[in-house]
């Protein structure tokens, strides 16, 4: 029946032909019926449509709460993990005991009234770094870093050089990440106070605009 208010010559014809057969009484009973049909399929319609956007809403909110809770579980995770590290650390303060690698590479570990320090491979490293920063060989310097981090990830000095390195190469959201895990894990030891001057001036020049 909706095809007949499509074209508003063919409802005029038809109701002319209705009033015709069935006389005025008969066409206007019938308009309103088709009228009513009319009425009943736009509700019927405007109703799917409502029902429809509801669920795209609801879609959509559902979406948006599921990524905030990944985010938040991310988060909650990494601060439990960081919490864990703390309490190991302060137990191990506690008892004497360190393992920490010095700036050039030096292995030094206490435990109790034992001290030993160990010149290994780092030191070695530790070298070639030097020359490849010297060089300005940015590249060469990020990869050496980032294979010596996965051999000694506590040893802080690969975490600073790599973070200047990408700096250097354009990657800022891989060189603040280096320089922050410095500036959280190496207290006031002056020896990575470049750490946090570095930091500084990504928040107030380019990157490219930097001096090291």
């Amino acid at each position: 029946m909706t095809a007949l208010w499509e074209s508003p010559e063919r409802l005029a014809w038809t109701l002319w032909w209705m009033t015709i057969i069935g006389g005025v009484g008969a066409g206007a009973a019938t308009l309103c019926t088709v009228a009513g049909y009319f009425v009943n399929d736009r509700i019927v319609t405007l109703q799917a449509l409502q029902t429809n956007r509801a669920i795209a809403d609801q879609k959509t909110l559902t979406a948006n709460a599921l990524e905030e809770q990944g985010r938040l579980t991310a988060e909650l995770r990494s601060v439990s993990e960081r919490a864990a590290e703390l309490t190991v650390k302060a137990q191990d303060a506690e008892r004497g005991i360190s393992d920490t690698y010095d700036f050039n590479g030096a292995h030094r570990q206490r435990s109790g009234g034992r001290n030993a320090m160990t010149i290994g491979e780092e030191f070695s490293v530790f070298q070639t770094i030097q020359k490849l920063y010297n060089n300005q060989a940015w590249s060469d310097l990020r990869d050496l870093c980032e294979a010596q981090i996965t051999k000694t990830p506590t040893w802080l000095t690969p975490h600073l050089y790599s973070g200047v390195a990408n700096l250097r190469l354009g990657d800022l959201a891989k060189g603040e990440e280096r320089l922050q895990f410095v500036v959280a894990h190496a207290g006031s030891d002056p020896a990575y106070a470049d750490a946090s001057r570095i930091l500084e001036q990504i928040k107030a020049a380019p990157p490219n605009d930097m001096k090291h």
